[in-house]
């Protein structure tokens, strides 16, 4: 199992992982056309660009890593939580929701991989809305901030539970 001495090396391993690839994937997307605005111009005597579908997915499938490197990781440090397995599996639960996170870049990676970089205008679209529903629409904001969401889901509880005086609502109890 993970200490937290080994729990924060991985942090900072996966830190510089996501860093890492992030950094060369900017510098590649300055440098993959030449002349510069056959990117967006492919009119352009004598412009190419190189293999931008591969680094597309390369990409990908490194934020699909990255993601389930950071969904499995604190699941066994939560597991030596000396608490009550329901309470316990409850928060495993949470974590998991990050799941859908994890669902939304590897669906990203297989369309990057398939459907390629035709006609960016075009072929973009797709690839667009799975990654603002990876980040942008806040699945993964939300999926960030649910683990803080109990005080206002016990408070909720508590109002449901006074306003129906004969029903007894699944409750995560303190």
């Amino acid at each position: 199992m993970f200490s937290i001495k080994a729990s924060v090396l991985y942090l900072w391993a996966l830190g510089i992982f996501v860093f890492g690839y992030g950094f060369v994937r900017a510098g590649i997307s300055i440098i993959q056309c030449h002349p510069l605005s056959y990117i967006w111009d492919p009119s352009v005597a004598g412009g190419y660009c190189g293999r931008i579908p591969l680094a597309g997915t390369i990409t990908a499938a490194s934020n699909v890593l990255a993601d389930i490197i950071i969904l499995v990781m604190p699941m066994p440090v939560l597991w030596k939580l000396q608490m009550e397995m329901r309470m316990k599996l409850q928060i495993m639960g949470i974590f998991l929701l990050g799941g859908f996170v994890l669902f939304c870049s590897t669906y990203r990676a297989v369309i990057v991989h398939v459907e390629g970089w035709v006609d960016a205008s075009w072929g973009d679209v797709l690839m667009a809305i799975w990654a603002i529903a990876e980040l942008g629409i806040g699945i993964g904001i939300v999926s960030a901030c649910v683990a803080c969401m109990r005080p206002l889901y016990l408070k909720f509880m508590s109002k449901v539970r006074t306003s129906s005086p004969g029903s007894r609502p699944l409750a995560i109890e303190n």
